[in-house]
């Protein structure tokens, strides 16, 4: 069973999460939300997903299993 997965935050801790996730490849990332649009972009166009505003857009449009914050 593959999870999907919300992400709130693509700061460096984030992305060495999302790293271990992948290692595991039972997750797929659907969605983020960042303060920096421009980090939101940098973790979506490495690990697909798309980039939200806020937490309740990325829920409602996106459908996430569980969101990792």
């Amino acid at each position: 069973m593959t999870l999907r997965l919300g992400l709130v935050g693509g700061g460096w801790i984030s992305q060495q999460h999302l790293e271990a996730l992948e290692q595991i490849g039972r997750t797929e990332l659907v969605g983020v939300v960042s303060g920096s649009p421009a980090t939101g972009d940098a973790v979506t166009a490495r690990w697909g997903g798309a980039r939200y505003d806020d937490v309740d857009a990325l829920v409602d449009e996106a459908g996430p299993d569980l969101v990792y914050v």
